[in-house]
């Protein structure tokens, strides 16, 4: 047999007492001729006793003695050599052996889903693996799933699965398997999707030996991350609990004020955002981040002074169903978000003190002016305007300028100064 052994069965020509059988009436010898401890002897089936020990992968001959004293249920020893004499110590134990050979488990035909990959999507792989040990293989094994750089397995690799396989397999036999991943986020390339056998190396299969059957590679694939125009509109999609996370890629001229809105339409968990750039941000890394524990949430900043590429993930936080979710992009020279206060009912007299008016946004700059203009076309200069910095501007507005007559309701209109 070939891999790990951790127990054996044995069956008796009639039932037994099986207080009589206890792990000292059996004795194992490993390949070097040293003492399996024994961990339990227990009764499993009809005459049939299962004895437990330590896994065991050492390739080699293991010796077995079994008796005499284990008593049936008349209180008769063993008979082993069937000469009528009963539990003679020098003729009437069991005694056998077995082999454990080199573990050799080859992976073959690899396929995927599909042949568009991007970062983020889910995708299913299958394989197939093959028991070239020359004998039944023996206990069980874990396969990986890894994404790689290249078609070589190493501790860099990113594993995407894990799947058990029990049960063993027969001599020159098959198994297919299959997992269905999410790719992770990555920046655009060309990479490698491996599958490796007994990543926990429960078989023990020699590191020197067939190596290049032990992992196979798929690719190289070209993996992408969705580019995201603002001219297109908004992008809708859908977060679920193997898919919770979503890449972009928005590419930036020069100095540009940036507005990112996400609407989640969940039922479970929040939607949040995180931007990078030039790498892809995750929860622990990022540029900017808006995490309200809501759906809804709001970015707005002013890019760096030359072209450059911005990454976004949507990430669907404690999701347990499906969560649609709607994002949008507006991207401008001078960009605002928010205004406080939105009302003033104190205007249209000598005495109305001044407002302040603080505006939020991007691409403020020390020239940047404002104007409030209402409903009819009037248009009223604050008194001051004070530039706290490229997202905050504070404005004076002096309300005893505004007649009761005119509109109550304004618009707001910052201009970029030349």
């Amino acid at each position: 047999m070939a891999g790990t052994i951790a127990s054996f069965d044995v069956w008796f020509s009639e039932a037994m007492d099986k207080s009589s059988f206890t792990s000292g009436d059996v004795m194992i010898l490993n390949p070097s001729n040293q003492v399996v401890n024994i961990s339990s002897v227990s009764e499993v089936g009809f005459n049939r006793f299962r004895i437990s020990f330590p896994a065991q992968t050492p390739v080699g001959e293991y010796q077995i003695v079994i008796g005499p004293n284990i008593l049936d249920l008349a209180g008769n020893p063993l008979d082993q050599d069937q000469d009528g004499a009963f539990g003679e110590p020098a003729e009437d134990f069991y005694d056998a052996s077995f082999q454990i050979v080199d573990f050799d488990l080859e992976i073959s035909d690899i396929t995927v889903s599909t042949n568009e990959f991007y970062a983020g999507d889910p995708i299913t792989i299958s394989w197939t693996g093959f028991n070239a040990s020359g004998a039944p293989l023996i206990g069980e094994w874990s396969d990986g799933v890894y994404l790689s750089k290249d078609d070589q397995w190493d501790f860099n690799d990113t594993r995407l699965a894990v799947v058990p396989h029990t049960g063993g397999l027969a001599e020159d036999a098959t198994y297919s398997e299959m997992a269905t991943v999410a790719l992770p986020g990555i920046l655009p390339g060309d990479y490698f999707l491996l599958i490796r056998t007994d990543i926990f190396n429960q078989e023990k299969e020699e590191p020197e030996e067939n190596v290049s059957d032990n992992v196979i590679a798929f690719g190289p694939v070209q993996i992408q991350v969705r580019s995201f125009d603002p001219l297109s509109g908004p992008y809708s999609g859908t977060l679920t609990p193997l898919s919770s996370a979503h890449y972009f890629r928005i590419q930036v001229p020069p100095s540009q004020s940036i507005r990112i809105s996400l609407t989640g339409m969940g039922a479970t968990g929040a939607a949040l955002l995180f931007t990078g750039l030039e790498s892809i941000p995750t929860r622990q890394v990022f540029d900017l981040s808006s995490t309200e524990s809501s759906q809804s949430q709001d970015l707005i900043f002013t890019s760096i002074a030359y072209d450059s590429d911005y990454y976004i993930m949507v990430y669907g936080d404690q999701i347990t169903e499906d969560n649609p979710y709607e994002i949008s992009l507006t991207m401008g020279n001078l960009l605002i978000s928010d205004v406080s206060p939105k009302q003033n009912t104190g205007f249209g007299t000598l005495s109305a003190p001044p407002m302040v008016m603080t505006i939020a946004g991007a691409g403020f700059e020390l020239s940047t002016t404002v104007e409030l203009i209402d409903s009819s076309g009037g248009i009223l200069f604050p008194t001051e305007i004070n530039f706290i910095s490229s997202e905050t501007l504070t404005a004076k507005i002096d309300l005893t300028r505004i007649s009761h007559h005119r509109s109550n309701e304004a618009g707001l209109v910052a201009v970029k100064g030349l």
